[in-house]
C-alpha cells in the first residue's frame, strides 16, 4: 500500500508543479476542500478524498510540493513540505486521508 501511495504522490506532483490557478478557476470541489481546514497543522488538515485531491490543492494554493509523510494517529494524515515559489517561503501542509487511507479499492 506505501508504494501505491508514493506512486501516486510522484504522479500528482507533476500537476501540482503546474502555476497556480486564478482564484476563478478553482474548481468547487478544490474550493470546498480549501474551506474544510487551513492546512496548517493536523487539527486544521485539509479534509480530502484522494492523493489527487492533495494535488489539486496544492495548485491551487500555487506551492511546489517536497517531502510527503504519512502520520498515524487516531486518523491517517500526510504531511506535504511546500516551498512558495513567489517568496522561497517554506511550510508542511497537512492533509486528512482517513476517508480513504487503508481502504479497499
Amino acid at each position: 500500500m506505501r508504494e501505491i501511495l508514493i506512486v501516486l504522490a510522484m504522479i500528482g506532483s507533476v500537476a501540482a508543479a503546474q502555476p497556480a490557478q486564478q482564484s476563478g478557476d478553482v474548481p468547487k470541489h478544490v474550493t470546498k476542500i480549501l474551506a474544510s481546514g487551513d492546512g496548517a497543522s493536523k487539527q486544521t488538515a485539509y479534509k480530502v478524498s484522494s492523493v489527487h485531491e492533495e494535488y489539486e490543492v496544492l495548485a491551487a494554493l500555487g506551492v511546489e510540493p517536497g517531502t510527503q509523510s504519512l502520520v498515524v494517529d487516531e486518523k491517517a494524515y500526510d504531511a506535504i513540505d511546500v516551498t512558495d515559489p513567489r517568496t522561497g517561503g517554506k511550510r508542511t501542509i497537512w492533509f486528512d486521508i482517513s476517508s480513504f487511507f487503508g481502504k479497499e479499492w
